[in-house]
């Protein structure tokens, strides 16, 4: 097994771990990963390996969605986010998807209230 799927084993254990720990406490789980992120990562046997990919595959594979013939296309995909993203799509070519809908904000605007695109254009 490569060195960087080790690692990666390894923080997906270290984070559920930890996760785990904080919620049967009743600490906050997120303070308790930050404190974790900075520990020394811990090495496995061949065999602790193993048995930890039993539960893989890491990371899962997306599941596809039946009611779409192109879910799990890449090209796709990658086609659908050009167009996300693309601002010359609106009616004055300045105002994409992705001028309200941002990946930063959880694909919101983080207002109360949407202004529309006639307050965005």
């Amino acid at each position: 097994m490569s060195g960087k799927k080790q690692a990666i084993v390894a923080a997906v254990i270290r984070y559920f771990t930890t996760l785990l720990f904080s919620l049967l406490m009743g600490c906050c789980p997120m303070a308790a990963v930050a404190q974790d992120a900075r520990a020394e990562t811990q090495t496995f046997s061949a065999g602790q390996v193993q048995k930890i990919l039993q539960f893989g595959p890491w990371p899962p594979d997306m599941p596809t969605d039946v009611s779409n013939r192109v879910s799990g296309n890449a090209t796709a995909a990658a086609f659908g986010r050009q167009l996300f993203f693309d601002a010359r799509l609106s009616p004055s070519g300045r105002v994409s998807c992705s001028t309200c809908h941002r990946p930063e904000r959880g694909w919101t605007d983080n207002r109360p209230r949407s202004v529309g695109l006639a307050a965005s254009a």
